[in-house]
């Protein structure tokens, strides 16, 4: 269990779900305008949800996916706040403006909000790779400690 390619694997899949998890939060808070309530609740869960994706290896025993795919559902609220720091203070009457300018959604995509949050998702890249192979850590942690033990009972 504590080969290289099992914790690289357990890190890609950690890092993936939590930013695809943290897109979609982004892309609902934004389509309900509501950025600012959902950053206000992301910042209530964020430290007990990383605590406990660090800490599952630990309590729970069982499948390394559903256990990769659990700490990267935790981390996603960080990964999220990230994101919506940027997003929430920038005024609304760019979209607007660039629609009266005759731009199409993909070149409003392209062209604004690539470059403003360009900087916010590679943090959260690094963050969701660092929490990635923290959560691996854990897990040989875990596993190491489970078989010093003898196993549960």
């Amino acid at each position: 269990m504590s080969s290289f390619p099992f914790l690289f694997v357990h890190t890609l899949w950690v890092a993936l779900v939590g930013l695809c998890l943290a897109a979609l939060i982004s892309c609902v808070a934004l389509m309900i305008k509501q950025g600012q309530r959902i950053f206000v609740l992301l910042l209530l869960i964020v430290l007990p949800a990383t605590a406990a994706a660090l800490m599952l290896p630990f309590l729970l025993t069982g499948s390394t996916f559903s256990l990769s795919i659990l700490q990267g559902a935790l981390i996603s609220p960080l990964l999220s706040l990230v994101l919506l720091s940027r997003l929430r203070n920038l005024p609304s009457t760019w979209t607007l403006t660039a629609q009266e300018l005759g731009a199409t959604s993909q070149m409003r995509l392209r062209y604004l909000w690539l470059p403003l949050v360009r900087r916010p998702l590679m943090l959260s890249l690094l963050l969701a790779v660092i929490l990635g192979i923290a959560g691996s850590v854990c897990l040989l942690q875990a596993s190491s400690s489970l078989s010093t033990q003898g196993g549960l009972f």
